[in-house]
């Protein structure tokens, strides 16, 4: 490769390196509030915060899940069995986020809930997912 192409290259790479840094640290905000506006949502019954909670989760999934991609596309040229089971390891986390996420959301909004009554099978759902998380 010339001067020119490697210059090039490594502008590519820089650029990778900083879209996969803001996807790290995007992720922290997004579960973050996403799951504060679920448990919002499980005290004050309103629909469009719970729904903007899981918006936010599945956005974090899907960050989670794009992290996964773009790391195994560079693991893979040093061992490409660790890139592979990095890659799996991410797609379930994203997976079991959002099932969790989406659980939260139907428990608290969904057919499950009690006409005029708490939800205390909500409120645990969502306490224990923020036990688990922030402890």
């Amino acid at each position: 490769l010339n001067i020119k192409e490697q210059h090039h290259q490594v502008i590519i790479m820089e650029r990778r390196n900083c879209i996969i840094g803001t996807l790290f640290l995007s992720a922290f905000p997004l579960y973050g509030i996403g799951c504060n506006l679920l448990v919002e949502s499980s005290s004050s019954s309103s629909n469009y915060v719970s729904f903007t909670g899981l918006v936010l989760v599945m956005a974090n999934s899907l960050v989670v899940l794009t992290i996964g991609r773009m790391l195994k596309v560079i693991a893979i040229r040093h061992n490409e069995v660790a890139a592979n089971i990095y890659y799996i390891a991410r797609f379930l986390e994203a997976l079991l986020l959002a099932i969790n996420a989406f659980l939260i959301y139907e428990q608290c909004n969904g057919k499950y809930t009690n006409s005029g009554k708490e939800n205390y099978v909500c409120i645990d759902a969502v306490r224990s997912n923020h036990y688990l998380y922030n402890y």
